[in-house]
Formats: C-alpha cells, sequence, structure tokens
C-alpha cells in the first residue's frame, strides 16, 4: 500500500497537484466477517505520514457517513437526529405562523 502511495504523490506532483497527507485517512473495507479476520492494524505511510484507521471506524466523505463493512447505520443515525431537530423547530412554529403559511414551509 504504501508503495501504491508513493505512485498516487508522484503522478500528482507530474499533474501539478498538491498531495495533502495530514488530512488523508486510511479506511479498511471489507465484509465483517473478513474485517475480524484481520489480526494487524494496517500501516500505511505517504509523504512521510503515517495514514491512519479513525478510532470508531467511520470516514466522513462527501457528507456521508462510511462505515468499514459499508453499512449506512452511521448516516441513518445522523440523518434522523437532524431531521428530529428540524421536525421540532416546525412543530414550534405551528401555533405562531397562520396555515397559508405554513402550506409553503
Amino acid at each position: 500500500m504504501t508503495e501504491n502511495c508513493k505512485i498516487v504523490a508522484e503522478w500528482m506532483m507530474g499533474n501539478k497537484l498538491k498531495l495533502n497527507a495530514d488530512k488523508t485517512h486510511l479506511m479498511t473495507v471489507g465484509t465483517n466477517k473478513r474485517l475480524q479476520m484481520q489480526s494487524s492494524k494496517v500501516i500505511v505511510v505517504m509523504d512521510g505520514c503515517e495514514l491512519e484507521e479513525s478510532d470508531d471506524k467511520v470516514e466522513t466523505l462527501l457528507g456521508c457517513q462510511i462505515e468499514p463493512g459499508l453499512k449506512w447505520h452511521k448516516q441513518v443515525e445522523e440523518l434522523v437526529k437532524k431531521l428530529k431537530t428540524r421536525l421540532t423547530a416546525l412543530a414550534k412554529l405551528r401555533n405562531i405562523i397562520p396555515f397559508n403559511l405554513r402550506k409553503t414551509i
């Protein structure tokens, strides 16, 4: 993996792109069974920085929470939490805003 990272870094430099290894994360993806069989921690070095997996093993990519087993539990939990707060705010407005204006919201 480290060798592949070197190839990517060279390609990016050749195409005048900047690689920010400090913001790059590592995620091992697979089925739950295969992830449990993995005995050692994967170590990957990119531009002198060691890439690390997050503690909760969930990465956020373009606003989506991705789990190693490609499950959507964390993403759904976050969406439900956001929706509950917004629906609560709308429910409080029910007694304040006239009916015609509520229909547009």
